[in-house]
C-alpha cells in the first residue's frame, strides 16, 4: 500500500504464495481483500496490516448497485475454476475464534472455468472461457 501524496510505502500485505491476481478495499474503507493464484481470498486489516479473514477462491466480488441495507456489505462471492461460491459474513462472525472453517450459503457450478465475476444487486454475473456470461439470480443478496 502507497501514500498516493507521497509515494511512499506504507506497508506490504505478505501471505500469498503466488500471483496476487485482484486487490480491492472493502465497502466500508477497514479492509484490503487481495484474490490470488494460490487459491485464497483474504481480508487485511488495514489499520494493523494483519491478515483478518480467507475464503477459498482466486476471484471475488462484492455486491455493488441496489441492495437491501441490511446485506450491504455482508456477501462475498468467491470463484476457483468453474465454481461460484457465496459466502455471508455475519455467519463467519459466528463462528470467529472457533477455528471453523466459513461455509457457503449457496455455490453455482459453471459449464467452463470462471474467468471473472461481477455482482450487481440481486444479479451475479459470471464470464466464462467458453465465450459465454452466465447471469445468476441471487435474490436474498
Amino acid at each position: 500500500i502507497w501514500d498516493v501524496e507521497t509515494g511512499a510505502e506504507v506497508c506490504t500485505l505478505r501471505g500469498h504464495s503466488d500471483c496476487v491476481t485482484r486487490v480491492q478495499f472493502s465497502e466500508d474503507g477497514v479492509q484490503v481483500v487481495s484474490g490470488s493464484g494460490d487459491n485464497t481470498v483474504r481480508f487485511w486489516d488495514v489499520a494493523s496490516d494483519r491478515q483478518v479473514r480467507q475464503l477459498e477462491g482466486r476471484l471475488f466480488a462484492f455486491v455493488e448497485g441496489p441492495s437491501r441495507e441490511h446485506t450491504r456489505g455482508r456477501y462475498v462471492i468467491t470463484a476457483n475454476g468453474d465454481t461460484l461460491l457465496i459466502y455471508d459474513s455475519a455467519q463467519e462472525e459466528q463462528h470467529a475464534g472457533d477455528g471453523a472453517a466459513a461455509a457457503p450459503v449457496a455455490f453455482f457450478k459453471a459449464p467452463r472455468p470462471i474467468l471473472s465475476v461481477y455482482c450487481f444487486g440481486a444479479a451475479i454475473f459470471v464470464g466464462c472461457s467458453a465465450g459465454a456470461v452466465c447471469v445468476l439470480s441471487a435474490p436474498f443478496l
